[in-house]
């Protein structure tokens, strides 16, 4: 008979959540009694990144090359220890075990720009937001390794001197899988490098963003993105 006890896996993700809630709590709901102005450190990180995949879009194409920018407010240990008393009391011990949380200032903020000159007979302009995401540490050890995942949002502008390729505009939701090192040069300095995918419904070139079509379009479709990227 199975045992009714949360796996060791649900239990660090509900531990996460609640931490999680705890932590947004400390910046959105501060007490009455308490200034509702507080001290934020943001986190600006910008580099370059190189885009393959599947499908019309990368036939006969290296790479396309973009920017990947990040910008985040960083709530570590010594940010949360100020201003534990913010939090509601039942939320404080979650809080407090929290090593450090990063919140995404606005969604309209894109996450990474993708600006692809006609090198190969294909180019493209693009930008891609990501509205909601949740990162799980993997390694903290001077060195951190994290995997990120997320919703996102994609859109660009895409031409070529291809017949099989017309111009497309490209706007799709999909979901991303990041994997990111940091190592920390100094102590506001550091440098990120990271591999990901993006997977989306999937458009056919030259068609309208409203249409959907079936299995039988996939070869022929924009639905996925790798990237790699290096930031500072």
């Amino acid at each position: 008979m199975p045992s009714s006890r949360p796996s060791r896996t649900t239990s660090r993700l509900l531990r996460l959540v609640g931490m999680t809630l705890a932590t947004i709590l400390l910046v959105a709901a501060p007490r009455p009694s308490q200034a509702a102005d507080i001290e934020v450190p943001v986190e600006v990180a910008v580099g370059p990144l190189a885009l393959q995949g599947p499908g019309p879009l990368f036939r006969g194409v290296t790479l396309h090359p973009g920017v990947e920018v990040g910008l985040a407010a960083i709530l570590d240990q010594a940010f949360i220890r100020r201003n534990i008393k913010r939090v509601p009391a039942n939320m404080r011990a979650a809080a407090a075990n929290m090593k450090e949380a990063r919140i995404r200032p606005s969604i309209f903020i894109p996450s990474s720009f993708w600006l692809s000159p006609n090198l190969e007979g294909v180019g493209l302009i693009g930008v891609t937001w990501r509205p909601i995401g949740l990162a799980l540490p993997l390694l903290d050890a001077g060195v951190r390794i994290r995997l990120e995942a997320g919703a996102v949002l994609t859109y660009a502008f895409i031409w070529s001197d291809l017949d099989q390729l017309p111009t497309t505009h490209f706007l799709r939701p999909g979901i991303d899988l990041v994997l990111r090192t940091e190592v920390p040069v100094t102590d506001s300095v550091a440098v990120h490098l990271g591999l990901a995918g993006s997977a989306y419904v999937p458009q056919r070139p030259g068609r309208s963003f409203l249409y959907i079509g079936g299995a039988e379009d996939l070869d022929d479709s924009i639905w996925a993105f790798g990237r790699i990227f290096l930031q500072v």
